[in-house]
């Protein structure tokens, strides 16, 4: 996965004025050369977009839910572009029944598209991009047509019912659709491994920007239901749609980790985005959470469902919690803009808890997730570091060194040998300093049931616990421990968090243990 120069707020000056994107009419001059961070926008999407045979046989095909950002990036590099790399840009960014475009273009669009309150619907007949044909209620318009109206105005107004904002009208002119309604097309953009995307095509607004949307027309080529494909993909680039009319260019992690939390928000019964916890913290805890690299930002709805768990209040049928923490993040403080983990350590704080308990506790239940997730029984626990097993003639275990990254975690398991009864574990943690939220939990797994209890910490990080031990009574005790640091240098050149270095990573800690009786 190509990994592009991310978006330098401090020195576009060319797009920004202020906190917010200039619009295209208010920018300068075309340049005469491409600035190297739109080159590699428009890279990415030219390679996203490539489905030449040889990539079909060596497997490198892209994933299918990634278009959105990148033709986000590219939009908003536009104007760094020489006016030949602008013009094929322009091809990307362009409707489908725009003439000039490059992916999913229609060329028999059906001349009136179908229309609900809020969403249009454009469709073909005849080519390879029209939907199935079936008509089952002979209403005259394809039931795949039907199906996509009914679904995007249901997934409309679960979104308005829970308090969200509405995706920003369109122009509402020429290619910009018939009027102001949300444009949804439906294209065979499942043989370019997509299951659909959004984009805007200018229009930015500060910080924000109307969109249209590509949808597949049948989505035949990917494994699972189709309907259960249709659902998910609607929930998931709807809320893209509703993202940016907060802020077009919030973190990665944001924007994906919590449009693949609505999938199953909206559509449990899909289940779609189970396919990322492979990449996820319950796969990978030593990853950071907002980790840009792959398809980990997908894989970070994870940490949104446990959260909108251990915060369960509703508005509509979803948690209002992720909603508050999206108005914060579209939000323009006096000190800069309000980034994503700004945002959710704000609102974290202004609910009477703290980003480090609650990621503390995150950790903890992504080891034993059925007892915490409401489908848990499904997901693989999280990995152990290590295992050790502990015994009479070798109660002790030398100091275990080892790195943390920001906002990531490890765990490791103590095990009593035969015969140990009425015996202890101490064990004794030197993690980082307070100021770069370090924490300690011990799960001590008994023959019937859990317990839980953090470990307290001084100023300098030390801090000691000691639990039962005994042989016949405790199966395990769990150690973790995590780096729960939010400290950035903002306006960097990652993909992290505010675009922004973290000032945290692999941060030195270690842990001894002792069996005693």
């Amino acid at each position: 996965m190509p990994v592009l120069r991310p978006l330098v707020l401090a020195a576009a000056s060319a797009l920004i004025a202020g906190l917010g994107l200039l619009p295209a009419a208010a920018t300068s001059a075309q340049p005469a050369s491409s600035s190297p961070a739109a080159r590699d926008a428009l890279s990415a999407v030219e390679s996203l977009f490539d489905t030449s045979r040889s990539r079909r046989a060596s497997g490198t095909a892209r994933h299918g839910r990634e278009a959105t950002l990148l033709l986000r990036d590219l939009a908003v590099r536009l104007d760094e572009l020489a006016p030949a790399e602008r013009a094929r840009a322009r091809g990307y960014l362009a409707r489908p029944t725009d003439p000039a475009a490059t992916v999913a273009a229609l060329s028999k669009a059906v001349p009136t598209p179908v229309c609900s309150a809020h969403v249009c619907v454009h469709y073909e007949v005849g080519t390879s991009d029209a939907p199935p044909a079936k008509d089952a209620d002979g209403n005259g318009i394809p039931d795949q047509v039907d199906g996509t109206s009914a679904v995007m105005e249901r997934v409309w107004n679960a979104f308005t019912a829970a308090g969200y904002r509405a995706p920003l009208p369109d122009r509402g002119q020429g290619t910009q659709g018939p009027d102001k309604r949300l444009d949804v097309y439906l294209a065979n953009v499942g043989r370019n491994f997509q299951y659909g995307m959004c984009r805007t095509d200018g229009g930015f607004v500060g910080r924000t920007a109307p969109v249209s949307c590509v949808l597949d027309n049948d989505f035949r080529e990917f494994p699972g239901d189709p309907l259960g494909n249709l659902r998910a993909t609607a929930a998931h680039e709807f809320f893209h749609a509703v993202q940016y009319a907060y802020d077009v260019l919030e973190d990665d992690w944001l924007l994906e980790g919590t449009a693949a939390w609505v999938e199953d928000e909206l559509f449990t019964e899909v289940n779609d985005n189970r396919q990322y916890l492979a990449v996820s913290q319950m796969a990978v805890p030593q990853r950071s959470l907002d980790d840009p690299t792959d398809l980990a930002v997908y894989g970070s709805w994870i940490f949104w469902r446990y959260l909108s768990l251990r915060h369960p209040g509703e508005t509509g049928q979803l948690p209002t919690i992720v909603r508050s923490v999206w108005e914060r993040a579209g939000e323009t403080a006096q000190d800069g803009h309000t980034y994503s983990m700004r945002a959710l350590d704000q609102e974290l704080t202004a609910r009477g808890s703290s980003l480090t308990t609650v990621y503390a506790g995150f950790a903890e239940a992504n080891r034993h997730p059925a007892r915490h997730y409401d489908e848990g029984a499904a997901y693989l626990p999280s990995p152990l570091t290590d295992s050790y097993v502990l015994t009479k003639r070798k109660p002790k275990l030398r100091k275990v060194a080892f790195r943390l990254d920001h906002m990531s975690s490890r765990s490791w398991q103590f095990r009593p040998a035969k015969g140990m009864r009425g015996w202890k574990l101490r064990l004794t943690v030197d993690m980082p300093a307070a100021g770069r939220a370090p924490a300690a939990l011990i799960t001590v797994v008994r023959a019937r049931g859990l317990q839980h209890r953090r470990i307290t910490l001084d100023t300098s990080g030390a801090g000691r616990v000691v639990v039962p031990f005994a042989t016949g009574k405790v199966r395990r005790v769990e150690l973790t421990l995590v780096n729960a640091s939010r400290r950035y240098r903002c306006d960097g050149s990652t993909r992290y968090s505010c675009q922004g270095s973290p000032l945290d990573d692999r941060l030195k800690s270690s842990f001894t243990a002792k069996t005693y009786r």
